[in-house]
């Protein structure tokens, strides 16, 4: 059952956020039935974030520790550091606002995930080839090994506490993504970080429902303690929103309300952006996200400076890699990639992310933007590294102040909010392929009038309350499979035109109804077997109608075909990852 409260306008307060905790709590067992008491005598772990991220960990800890500390046998937090910095104990103790001495804060432990340490971790599982190559829509073929910290498997419950942000691998962070990266090996981090590179952050950015989201909830569901998440939402340094239930559930009410608080859409986008980086950011591959956060709203040819006179290193973990390879865009890497494929892929995906688009050709590399660092790194390993460098010196912050009608834009305090062209204005901004595709979609209304679709979050906006508020509604691959049915009725439009397109249409709309057609009867019938078999048969139907996309192809343009191809195997992704579901919820 998801609890939870948000509020556009205003922050909660102290007492709301206590009210919430507790009724969380009261149902840490997913049982309505069972107190709080429940967790009497249980080891409790809570995995909580670094001080990258701005949320209120000393408030939560305190919380935690009055309505459990006197009940449950262990009451314990573990930082999700990634492949951070460990954290000393002054930094753990301004992190939960309690004195740490030798990782104990009172009775309770505070730890570092020791990424560090092979002793760390246990493997809890393995993502197949075959699936991890639906999950990704082909892009990635790889057998996962899904590695945790083992601490997780001697607790009775774990309690996931973060904050939820547009983020550019995943698209939103918080959920499980505490698990992986927050506390995973290098396996799934480098697979999960490295899809994201592939499909680029610009796509993925401000996005609830990826392929990397789907493969880190599907590493998730491995993990056998049973999980509560508390998804914070923050703006500026207010919290506010809390959402605690079912990890999942909870996330996404608090991407809903992070998308309305944290994404500012701007007219046009800017020529140059000044991101003024917080201190809580310490090396470049941190403050990274001042570049991530502006790219969508910088024009083709414009620059990021990331101003942050106290960062002197680029990473304390990954530094002497990207020395050795630099920052680049994606198609550097991929055209090279015998050169490159075994450095850590999580490494190449933080090189391109900061690098942003761009272009490979004929050994030479164009940027779509330029990236420049007003840091304590020196000219000569900014210029090394492929980047731009400004003396921070020379910025006077007050002349950048009120230039937006020039083209400049300063962010006082850059990396948590992500900012976009509105889509009216977006032609003279460069975005994602795909993006470019769903700007151009054209459907009827039921009334006859022409609706213009922007994105699938504006097509979603348009559908009638009545089907929403059907139960099958609530999957998000019926949704996505409704949204490309009706693209595939505009595509055999086009494709009628011409004499030897007919038969292409006929086949390819008849698939393509199929997929919604049988995923409703099969939520019609309840839980169980007859559910699995129909979402079987709209997995073959979303496979036909690949197939009649392919053949299709000298009808469509390619960035139409490219587009389809690519949202037909999100559903496929989507219904193989349900059936899965609905198979083990009948062991």
């Amino acid at each position: 059952m998801l609890i939870g409260k948000g509020n556009d306008t205003g922050y909660l307060t102290e007492a709301e956020v206590c009210d919430l905790i507790a009724e969380g709590l009261a149902q840490a067992d997913r049982s309505a039935e069972r107190s709080r008491r429940s967790l009497a005598g249980k080891r409790v772990l809570v995995i909580i974030p670094d001080s990258t991220r701005t949320a209120p960990i000393s408030l939560f800890f305190r919380l935690f520790h009055e309505l459990l500390g006197d009940q449950v046998a262990a009451l314990d937090y573990l930082v999700a550091l990634g492949t951070h910095p460990l954290m000393d104990d002054a930094a753990l103790s301004r992190l939960v606002g309690a004195e740490v001495r030798d990782g104990r804060a009172g009775a309770s432990r505070v730890l570092n995930h020791r990424w560090d340490l092979p002793e760390t971790f246990v493997t809890l599982g393995t993502l197949p080839a075959a699936e991890v190559e639906e999950i990704s829509g082909g892009r990635l073929s790889l057998d996962v090994p899904v590695r945790l910290n083992r601490l997780i498997l001697e607790y009775d419950q774990l309690l996931v506490c973060g904050p939820v942000f547009p983020h550019e691998v995943v698209g939103f962070s918080g959920g499980n993504k505490y698990f992986s990266p927050g506390i995973a090996g290098p396996e799934i981090i480098n697979a999960t970080h490295w899809l994201g590179a592939l499909m680029t952050s610009m796509a993925i950015i401000g996005v609830a429902d990826t392929p990397v989201r789907r493969m880190i909830d599907r590493a998730a569901s491995l993990v056998p303690t049973p999980r509560l998440c508390f998804a914070m939402v923050m703006h500026g340094e207010s919290l506010h929103g809390l959402y605690v239930g079912p990890m999942e559930e909870a996330w996404r009410a608090a991407t809903a309300l992070s998308a309305r608080l944290d994404i500012v859409y701007v007219e046009r986008p800017f020529q140059r952006v000044l991101s003024v980086m917080p201190e809580m950011y310490d090396d470049l591959w941190t403050a990274a996200k001042g570049m991530y956060k502006m790219e969508p709203a910088i024009a083709d040819g414009g620059e990021v400076i990331i101003y942050a006179p106290h960062i002197t290193e680029v990473s304390y973990t990954h530094g002497r890699l990207i020395d050795e390879i630099g920052y680049h865009v994606r198609d550097y890497f991929l055209k090279q990639w015998e050169r490159f494929k075994d450095y850590p892929w999580g490494v190449l995906a933080h090189s391109t992310h900061l690098r942003g688009d761009g272009t490979y050709e004929n050994g030479v590399e164009h940027p779509r933007i330029r990236v420049t660092l007003a840091t304590g790194i020196p000219r000569e390993r900014c210029e090394r590294v492929n980047l731009g460098y400004l003396d921070p010196d020379t910025i006077n912050l007050e002349e950048w102040q009120n230039r937006e009608d020039e083209g400049i834009l300063l962010v006082p305090r850059a990396g948590e909010t992500l900012y976009r062209v509105k889509s009216a204005n977006r032609k003279s901004a460069k975005i994602s392929k795909n993006q470019q595709i769903a700007n151009r979609q054209i459907s009827r209304s039921a009334k006859g009038s022409m609706m213009e679709w922007v994105t699938y979050e504006e097509w979603e906006a348009q559908v009638p309350e009545e089907v929403k508020a059907e139960g099958v509604w609530k999957f998000y691959g019926y949704r996505k499979a409704l949204f490309f049915y009706d693209l595939c009725w505009r595509d055999c439009e086009q494709l009628l035109k011409h004499p030897l397109g007919r038969a292409v249409a006929e086949q390819l709309i008849r698939s393509a109804g199929s997929i919604t057609a049988n995923i409703e009867e099969g939520y019609g019938r309840g839980y169980g077997r007859d559910r699995i078999r129909f979402l079987k048969f709209s997995l073959g139907s979303a496979r036909e109608s690949k197939g009649w996309y392919h053949r299709a192809r000298n009808l469509l343009s390619p960035e139409v075909l490219t587009h389809r191809l690519s949202l037909i195997s999100e559903v496929i992704a989507l219904t193989v990852t349900e059936i899965q579901n609905s198979t083990a919820r009948l062991r």
